[in-house]
């Protein structure tokens, strides 16, 4: 594994910081940029440039709500852990980290067998006693207790410290978080006058009047905007003295971090997906949403990704715009497409173009549309840095005849080879497939690393032909809420009408039923 350089270090920390800002926005959740990070906001209007990580601090309140809900239907690759110990993080501290779970990290002056990914710090503000004298042994016990902790996590060596990390392994490790969390709430925030970040390293400096931490306001960091305490000179410079001044380049400490991917998510590049969509036959509403909604889903948790336009291989040859045209292509004869297409092509024209301006207002998409020959020879999609292919939903796993199936929609082209490949619920033709089918259907998905279905008929029997895990899982059009559609729908001009949806052909009982329904 390649170590990652500084540069990709801040940048996956400030995917890191953005996710947890909108967390706390959207749940009304105060913090503040602390420490070097606040310095480095103020002095640099982003990361102080030997600087490796992020710290923020919470109001005690604030922090015991953002610990008890970021983790709760949090699909996103980003944890936050405190007292933890699963397969993705080992730590055990009074402060909490929100890591991303895709990467692996070390951190020479932490203790050994803490794991975790890159992340960033959260500090909680507690309540201090005014008196200063009374406030230091506070943090003296803090601190006492907190080296305790530290000791009974580390092993035990064969030294002068022999007897002194002994009696640290006399007690259990969640004796010592204990009362390090029991000392550092013993003086509530909500009751105090002052208060600090007493899991913090600056002593007697982190002891403020709590005024300071209960008014906030934007703040630049690299190009966006986060939070910090209004007067955020007066917390510099009682933590820092002239904060403007740069230190000596000696003085210039990092927090000697080494970071890597872990093996699969190396590059940290971009989802590309591919399906019916941009050019599907009829103009279909459905395959326009589920690409939609897919993509705003992986945006929603930090994914990037491109829709890649593609023209399955049964549309090649046919005429979305001026679909009249396809008299020998499309079947339900002569008079099917004359009624339809021939009669009816002033408000398919209207129809093809509000297609065409959704796509463009809100899909991220190829500039190029592939068919299944060019996307076969093509090496790279535009250039772009593609980790990880995904052909998700509709109707694309359908055998046309004895082993023919779309090539594209299997991901069985150049630029997808080595790339981790995932089905997300797709689905297959009402037909079970045949001895050829199944033969090369099991060829063309050997090497997805997951596979799924929109069916629950349709995942029990690719589980069947299959032998793998195959899981049944929503429509990608249902990850959304209400809300995220009603935010890109148009009011319409009409009034005291029914919406009938005919999907894939003209069913005349169905319209009148509907005229019966109406009257």
């Amino acid at each position: 594994m390649d170590r990652l350089g500084i540069d990709e270090i801040h940048g996956i920390l400030l995917d890191i910081m953005t996710y947890v800002d909108k967390f706390c926005r959207t749940n009304g959740i105060r913090y503040s940029l602390g420490g070097g990070t606040l310095l480095g906001a103020v002095r640099h209007k982003g990361f102080i440039p030997w600087d490796d990580d992020i710290d923020i601090m919470m109001p005690r309140p604030d922090y015991e709500r953002f610990i008890a809900g970021f983790n709760l239907n949090n699909d996103s690759h980003y944890r936050c852990i405190m007292d933890t110990d699963d397969e993705h993080a080992c730590f055990h501290q009074v402060y909490a980290k929100v890591h991303d779970i895709r990467t692996t990290s070390v951190e020479t002056e932490e203790i050994t067998h803490f794991k975790y990914g890159l992340n960033i710090d959260i500090f909680p503000i507690d309540g201090m006693p005014e008196d200063k004298k009374i406030a230091k042994k506070h943090i003296k016990k803090c601190r006492s207790l907190r080296h305790r902790l530290e000791m009974r996590q580390s092993p035990i060596p064969v030294n002068d410290k022999f007897f002194k990390r002994l009696l640290s392994h006399c007690r259990t490790m969640k004796y010592w978080l204990d009362r390090c969390n029991a000392e550092m709430c013993r003086f509530r925030y909500e009751q105090s006058q002052y208060a600090g970040a007493l899991s913090g390293r600056y002593g007697i400096k982190e002891h403020h009047s709590k005024e300071l931490f209960e008014n906030y306001t934007p703040i630049e960091f690299e190009g966006k905007q986060f939070m910090a305490i209004t007067d955020y000179d007066s917390y510099l410079r009682q933590h820092y003295g002239d904060y403007m001044q740069l230190p000596p380049e000696d003085q210039r400490m990092t927090h000697s971090l080494e970071a890597y991917w872990k093996k699969g998510y190396e590059g940290n590049g971009l989802v590309g997906i591919i399906s019916y969509n941009t050019h599907s036959n009829l103009l279909n509403y459905g395959a326009a949403l589920h690409s939609f909604a897919f993509q705003q889903y992986l945006e929603r948790h930090g994914i990037p990704s491109v829709i890649i336009r593609y023209i399955s291989r049964n549309n090649e040859n046919r005429n979305l715009k001026f679909p009249f045209l396809n008299l020998n292509r499309i079947g339900g004869g002569f008079n099917h497409h004359f009624n339809n297409f021939a009669l009816g092509w002033r408000p398919h024209l209207k129809k093809y173009n509000k297609f065409n301006d959704f796509f463009l207002r809100h899909y991220t998409m190829t500039d190029t549309v592939y068919t299944s020959k060019t996307l076969l020879k093509t090496e790279t999609i535009e250039g772009m840095n593609i980790t990880t292919f995904v052909t998700e939903s509709d109707v694309t796993w359908k055998s046309y005849y004895d082993g023919d199936f779309d090539p594209g929609f299997f991901l069985d082209f150049k630029a997808a080879e080595g790339r981790r490949k995932i089905a997300y619920a797709p689905s297959l033709s009402s037909k079970p497939y045949s001895e050829k089918d199944t033969e090369r259907f099991l060829e063309l998905t050997k090497d997805f690393e997951s596979i799924s279905c929109r069916e629950s008929i349709g995942a029990e029997y690719l589980k069947k032909i299959t032998g793998r895990e195959v899981e049944w899982c929503l429509d990608p059009t249902l990850l959304l809420e209400a809300e995220d559609y009603e935010k890109i729908a148009v009011t319409p001009k009409e009034s005291g009408y029914i919406l009938l949806y005919n999907c894939m052909k003209n069913d005349r009982r169905m319209v009148r039923q509907a005229e019966a329904f109406a009257k």
